[in-house]
């Protein structure tokens, strides 16, 4: 599913790299990836699953994806989340229910959701790992529709004017 003008409008004012061709991108980027889509999907039909994408990759500021994750979880939870402060207060509580990631080396992308109701698809427990460790950005990948006629200049463009939309630069 190709990622929401919602959590599109993340990357903008990131220094974003685009690829046309899943093969392309960096191997921890594609790792992440066939993890995510390998369920359900034979080695011949591999190639045309990801020939439906157009690929975005950037790091993230760690900050403006925990405000992303805390409002979301404002709207879709409001009881929950009235008890807590802020994302850290939030974080403080959520921790303890995370599993220890088994790639401590490698710094694999969240992939920005389909669905404006939350900003994440997949990669959650990466998320909390590397808001657990501090880091300052996060790698997020978005997928794109690459029947959409966008070159990477009107991508770049659209992002941009996204993040002005939504109030994220």
């Amino acid at each position: 599913m190709a990622v929401a003008h919602k959590n599109l409008a993340l990357l903008a004012g990131c220094a974003i790299s685009f690829y046309d061709n899943f093969f392309d991108m960096p191997e921890n980027a594609r790792k992440a990836f066939r993890q995510y889509c390998i369920e359900g999907v034979s080695d011949e039909e591999w190639d045309g699953h990801v020939s439906q994408f157009r690929y975005m990759l950037a790091e993230v500021p760690a900050d403006r994806l925990k405000k992303a994750v805390f409002e979301d979880g404002k709207i879709q939870e409001p009881e929950r989340f009235s008890a807590y402060s802020g994302f850290q207060d939030f974080f403080a509580d959520e921790k303890q229910y995370r599993p220890e990631p088994t790639y401590q080396d490698e710094r694999w992308p969240v992939f920005l959701s389909g669905w404006a109701a939350e900003p994440f698809e997949d990669g959650w427990n990466r998320f909390w790992h590397y808001t657990a460790r501090g880091d300052e950005t996060i790698p997020c990948i978005a997928l794109l529709d690459a029947k959409m006629p966008y070159d990477e200049k009107q991508w770049r463009e659209c992002v941009e004017e996204l993040g002005r939309e939504y109030n994220v630069i």
